[in-house]
């Protein structure tokens, strides 16, 4: 007698076990169903990652975008050496412009290390977007440099049409110099 008793646990421990492995096995193959078929909203979010993740692959690789790379690392490594003075009086021809009067750029220590420079100029009559455009140019040269003050008036000379009117400015910058 004991060995059917030994040969009856023996089959009931190998049936919980099947039983086990197959309620496993059930549960795996009904999450798989759910995944795959029941959820396809899941695969049309993979296709849309794929397209857009092609289509940032085709944008960084482009042409375009590897020449501005190249334009922000040569630009990076250069140090605008030019004063502010310099780069006034330069800009100056690109937009036809002429100084009536330039004062001499003057200095101010801050801090130990730190200069405050400040350039002054009065500009002959000019058009206002020829006016607006130098200020913006000389103020984007560099990054320290700042408008202070912008003093427009109306030339003295009489023109026909309104987009034909003269302006007077007076114009002051700033700029931070580390030492």
């Amino acid at each position: 007698m004991a060995r059917s008793d030994a040969k009856d646990s023996g089959e009931k421990l190998q049936i919980a076990i099947l039983t086990l492995a197959m309620t496993g096995a059930g549960f795996a193959l009904v999450t798989l169903i759910f995944v795959l078929f029941i959820n396809p909203s899941a695969s049309d979010r993979a296709a849309r990652a794929a397209g857009d993740y092609a289509k940032l692959h085709k944008l960084l690789t482009s042409q375009e975008m590897q020449e501005l790379r190249a334009t922000a690392k040569r630009s990076a490594g250069q140090d605008n050496t030019k004063t502010l003075t310099d780069i006034v009086v330069e800009t100056l021809s690109t937009y036809g412009l002429e100084y009536k009067s330039i004062k001499p750029a003057v200095t101010k220590s801050i801090k130990p290390g730190l200069d405050e420079v400040r350039q002054s100029l009065g500009l002959q009559p000019a058009s206002l977007v020829a006016i607006l455009q130098y200020v913006a140019t000389v103020e984007s040269a560099k990054r320290t440099f700042q408008t202070l003050s912008l003093d427009l008036t109306h030339s003295k000379k009489k023109r026909s049409a309104p987009e034909d009117e003269l302006w007077v400015a007076n114009v002051e910058f700033r700029d931070y110099v580390s030492k």
